[in-house]
């Protein structure tokens, strides 16, 4: 009877601690996606946008470039660190002693991700795609100047591709031959633009030239880089797995990456406190003035190659008159926005070029002069701002933007009595208008050239980033110029001059030189904040 007293006495507590446990585990926090992907190396970003696009022969936007230098490979990359020009899918290669022939020396292990061999006809294809007239790459006359016929070819006054300075003698070898020297060209090469592609899946799909076909959807594409794509949904995720047949693969740690498109900087943070998401790549103004104050490990704050600027549509009044257009330059206070607006180490931008690009120090700059403002406007025809049109200024729908935006706008109703109608847009609608011509008045971007060159490029005559419509044919020569000087101090001086136009012209208006403001899980090794901004996944990996 004890025994069973005892039997019965021990059954009970067995099943008071079974309920216990099971009460406990029944409130456990659930595991975060941040800890369950740093313990199986699953990588979540909050990267912004949605893509325009994957397809790195038409894309132009930073959201698109992060995503595709991942699924594709260049010939050449740029180390995230030092910032220098490395080997890719060529393993090395030769400048002639003229500076106009390169020949590159592809990786005998190069594979798509399908298993097919990549080939230097694979970059041949690509370079003939790229300069397809009907494709409409906003970026040949900047990326191919020099290349012998490569503008007569795009331009259509050529039909003969085998005309043009791009050859492919043998499987593993890929040349370029230029009409002049060109002192960047190996920084272009690690561009999408000059990204291989696949040619029995374009041809597939559509033609060589064709826009918008299905050859970028997951279930068709095919690359070459160290990821491939696995799911594209639409406002909801693109997500990528590594490539079993990249010639690197042993190098690649990661299991699975996801991007989520999330526009909203307080949605992007909240889902990164919230153990959603390892980065946060856009974080809301009111965050980022706590975090300058305390610094936390996870923080990144790097001044980068980049410039915040509005541009002007020079074609429709009243931004046709200079003057209209150097009254409402002078009227911002710029380091008011940086201190009081942005607040996250931002630099106040009196020139296009940020400073130090590949060694570049502006000789012009804008100034600020409110009551030259108020004396050119009258000129203009508008004193006070009497007459003159509510102005229609657009923006991609960014809490930042907006900021920046009703700061500027108070500016310039206050002080000159301009009105400014502000307009968001999601990120493709807001690309379509931009490069459409479509505005009046819009905010814009550059970043990421580590050389001067390609920010005075967006003001070029012929430039597919020229949205601004303006022309001015000796900024062109004097760029023209930049392009073949081999000589760094003399092609410093020409960039100057040229440079000193715009800032006598002002087809856009320079208002910040960028921080990138954003939050890095700890445990993610190898993200490396650089001034380019740009860096691939390859390395990256969750460790202690």
């Amino acid at each position: 009877m004890i025994n069973r007293l005892i039997s019965k006495s021990g059954f009970c507590r067995l099943i008071i601690l079974v309920a216990t446990l099971s009460l406990f585990t029944a409130c456990k926090p659930r595991e975060s996606a941040v800890d369950a992907g740093a313990r199986d190396q699953m990588l979540h970003i909050a990267s912004g946008a949605e893509p325009q696009s994957l397809d790195p022969h038409i894309v132009t936007g930073t959201v698109e470039s992060r995503i595709l230098q991942n699924l594709f490979e260049g010939l050449v990359t740029m180390d995230p660190v030092s910032l220098e020009i490395i080997p890719a899918a060529a393993e090395s290669w030769n400048i002639s002693d003229d500076g106009k022939t390169y020949t590159f020396h592809l990786r005998k292990n190069l594979r798509w991700s399908n298993g097919d061999p990549v080939t230097a006809q694979d970059f041949h294809y690509a370079m003939q795609r790229v300069l397809s007239p009907l494709l409409g790459n906003t970026y040949t006359e900047y990326f191919f100047k020099t290349v012998i016929n490569a503008i007569a070819y795009n331009n259509g006054d050529m039909e003969d591709f085998g005309e043009v300075g791009f050859k492919a003698p043998n499987d593993l070898t890929f040349e370029i031959h230029l009409d002049n020297p060109n002192p960047v060209l190996l920084r272009y090469l690690d561009q999408p633009s000059f990204y291989p592609v696949h040619q029995a899946t374009i041809e597939a799909h559509g033609t060589i030239g064709e826009r918008g076909t299905n050859w970028i959807r997951p279930e068709n594409m095919v690359g070459n880089g160290a990821f491939r794509l696995t799911e594209w949904g639409v406002n909801t995720v693109v997500s990528m797995d590594p490539n079993p047949h990249y010639w690197d693969r042993d190098a690649v740690r990661l299991k699975q990456v996801h991007f989520y498109p999330i526009e909203n900087t307080d949605t992007q943070y909240r889902a990164y406190q919230k153990g959603q998401v390892h980065v946060a790549l856009h974080i809301p103004l009111h965050v980022i003035m706590q975090l300058e104050q305390t610094l936390p490990p996870d923080y990144r704050n790097p001044l980068i190659y980049a410039v915040y600027f509005y541009v002007f549509n020079t074609t429709r009044p009243p931004f046709d008159d200079l003057r209209v257009r150097k009254a409402l330059s002078l009227a911002i206070d710029r380091k008011e926005i940086v201190e009081q607006v942005t607040q996250g180490g931002q630099i106040p931008a009196y020139s296009l070029v940020p400073p130090n690009a590949n060694n570049y120090e502006p000789a012009a700059t804008v100034t600020e002069d409110v009551n030259e403002a108020r004396r050119l406007l009258a000129e203009a025809g508008f004193p006070g701002g009497e007459g003159l049109p509510t102005i229609e200024f657009i923006y991609n729908t960014a809490d930042n933007h907006k900021k920046i935006a009703e700061s500027i706008q108070q500016m310039w109703k206050s002080e000159l009595g301009v009105n400014i109608e502000l307009v968001n847009m999601e990120w493709k609608v807001f690309l379509d208008r931009k490069n459409t011509g479509d505005f009046h008045l819009a905010r814009f971007g550059w970043g990421s050239d580590t050389d001067f060159g390609g920010y005075l490029s967006l003001l070029q005559t012929d430039s597919g980033n020229n949205a601004s419509g303006w022309s001015n044919k000796r900024f062109d020569e004097l760029y023209e110029k930049t392009t073949t000087l081999m000589d760094p101090d003399e092609r410093i001086k020409v960039a100057q001059e040229a440079e000193a136009i715009l800032i006598n012209e002002l087809p856009l208006i320079p208002i910040y030189f960028y921080t990138r403001n954003y939050m890095v899980d700890t445990r993610l090794k190898n993200w490396h904040s650089t001034p380019t901004d740009f860096q691939g996944l390859k390395p990256m990996y969750f460790g202690e």
